[in-house]
Parts: structure tokens; sequence; C-alpha cells
């Protein structure tokens, strides 16, 4: 089982804005500190959806070919759950 893998930004991301939240709500409320969560939250958005795994347009290994045949470069990711 590994530690680090595409779900640890998400988990560890959420546990640094629960402690932030903590941190800045206990030391009192005002407009800048909730700011200061949603710039904070929207960083973790942000960053979840630049690294995300997502599947490629390309379905068919006749299509890898055929890309491969024009001489562009492919990249293959084969990955397994087991």
């Amino acid at each position: 089982m590994q530690i680090i893998n595409q779900y640890s930004l998400i988990i560890f991301g959420l546990v640094g804005l629960v402690a932030a939240a903590l941190v800045l709500l206990r030391s009192g409320r005002g407009r800048w500190r909730v700011a200061v969560l949603a710039v904070l939250a929207l960083a973790l958005l942000a960053g979840w959806v630049a690294i995300r795994p997502t599947a490629t347009p390309v379905a068919a290994v006749s299509q890898v070919r055929a890309q491969i045949g024009q001489g562009l470069p492919v990249l293959l990711e084969l990955q397994s759950p087991y």
C-alpha cells in the first residue's frame, strides 16, 4: 500500500485547511481570516484540478499506432490497482 498517491494532496490539503481554520478562527473572527481560508481552499482546489488523473482522448490501439506512425510523441502510462 502506497502512502503517497494521487489522493495525498487532497488528504494533506484538507488536514492543513482544517488546522489553518482552527488557528485562524480561534484567534478571533475577521474578514481577512475568512479571506485567507477561502484563498487556501481555492489553492487546494486549483492544485487538485491541475494534477488530478484524467483519461486521455485516445481510446483505441489503432489511434496510438497512427500517432506513432506519424512521428508524434506519445506517452503511454499503464497502471493497475493490483
